[in-house]
């Protein structure tokens, strides 16, 4: 049987350390006792950052794993329907690093609709611009802690509702999750 993947983290510092690898060595025996098995060369033991699931994990947080961004970066331009879906498959698999996701993509996704015609235009090309942008400037989601202070920030109009939920961290809000979603008629 194979498992994965599986990620264990903890805060950084001597005590959390000794709790932490506590912790890891009794999962591990009960991982043992149930005669479940890891392959060595997957494993990674004291890593300072890993890519998990598609997300880059490190103390700062989490950020979109490179190779991700770099891939929706060299994609050409779209020629058909078939590659703004591709386009906005990508985007959408980061899409918790991008705030208004959804309003920056307005146009693409207008293409997508059953009866429209493909045509890309200016608006396009320059929508596909900023995100790309986007892309290369996306912030590092804080990693959620229930003692600090939130705040929680929406928006909404006719064609869209959004909201990002900031973590409180001395006199600064860091962003600790976005999302957005477009309005159908």
């Amino acid at each position: 049987m194979e498992f994965e993947p599986m990620s264990m983290t903890s805060s950084s510092g001597a005590p959390q350390s000794k709790v932490h690898n506590e912790r890891l060595t009794k999962v591990l025996e009960r991982i043992q006792k149930n005669g479940l098995k890891f392959n060595k060369s997957k494993c990674q033991f004291g890593a300072q950052e890993i890519v998990f699931l598609g997300d880059k994990l490190s103390a700062q947080g989490v950020q979109p794993d490179q190779e991700k961004i770099n891939a929706i970066l060299d994609m050409p331009r779209p020629t058909d329907k078939t590659g703004v879906l591709r386009i906005m498959g990508m985007v959408n698999f980061i899409g918790k690093f991008i705030p208004n996701l959804s309003v920056k993509t307005s146009c693409m996704r207008e293409l997508l609709h059953k009866d429209s015609e493909f045509k890309w235009t200016a608006k396009h090309e320059h929508e596909l611009q900023e995100l790309k942008r986007a892309l290369t400037t996306a912030p590092v989601l804080t990693f959620f802690d229930p003692t600090k202070r939130i705040k929680v920030s929406t928006d909404a109009s006719k064609n869209g509702i959004g909201g990002v939920l900031l973590q409180a961290e001395a006199t600064e809000h860091h962003l600790s999750s976005a999302d957005c979603h477009q309005l159908s008629c």
